[in-house]
């Protein structure tokens, strides 16, 4: 199992403030993950946390805007050849997290 360089880090950069309606933009930059995988993590106004899906190639995630207020986002990255299936404590070896961002979406 591969696991991540001690200075591995995932960066995370979108606009942080929208106009509602207007999708938010979400782009990740790696360093130290080898063909890194992605997956996007969104947090609504509401309080509810939605996932882009499955790790995927693309570094970049598109989020509709659907109420004002504060979003919050967070992308997470991997080595393309870690497993799926993999435990808490093992995942921990093979995946990187940006930090939270919060984005304001405008009536």
């Amino acid at each position: 199992m591969p696991t991540l360089a001690s200075d591995a880090f995932v960066g995370l950069w979108t606009n942080n403030q929208v106009s509602l309606g207007t999708p938010i933009i979400v782009t990740a930059d790696v360093n130290d993950i080898p063909n890194p995988v992605y997956q996007f993590w969104v947090k609504t106004p509401s309080g509810t946390w939605e996932s882009s899906g499955h790790y995927q190639a693309s570094n970049t995630s598109t989020i509709p805007t659907t109420q004002p207020g504060t979003w919050v986002v967070m992308a997470y990255a991997r080595p393309s050849s870690a497993p799926s299936n993999e435990s808490v404590a093992e995942r921990a070896l093979t995946t990187a997290a940006s930090p939270l961002t919060d984005i304001v979406v405008h009536p």
